[in-house]
């Protein structure tokens, strides 16, 4: 297991809150798979939220993960229908214009 991987498992344990921001800091950072680490270790625990599955979808898109960020968004639409970030998903899957990017 790599340092990544260690630390991310420990903060799990202490702060899912904080691991989220994690998620949103390192994807502001540029750092989109890790980010994408934290949001799909959080799907884990969070299966209901339509935020951690978004939050995923966008790190994955970001990555240039588009099948993987087309079923993130899928599972997002399929926990909340009516979710507007959900929803309108980022510009290359829905061809919006709309900028993504995960919500804390």
């Amino acid at each position: 297991m790599d340092q990544f991987t260690t630390l991310l498992d420990r903060l799990f344990e202490v702060s899912q809150s904080e691991l989220n921001r994690l998620g949103v800091s390192l994807f502001q950072e540029g750092r989109h798979e890790q980010a994408a680490m934290v949001f799909d270790k959080l799907t884990k625990v969070h299966v209901d939220s339509v935020t951690t599955w978004n939050n995923l979808a966008v790190a994955y898109e970001a990555w240039g993960k588009i099948p993987e960020a087309q079923s993130a968004f899928e599972k997002a639409l399929s926990v909340d229908p009516l979710s507007g970030f959900a929803k309108n998903g980022p510009p290359q899957i829905t061809g919006s214009r709309s900028s993504s990017r995960p919500r804390a």
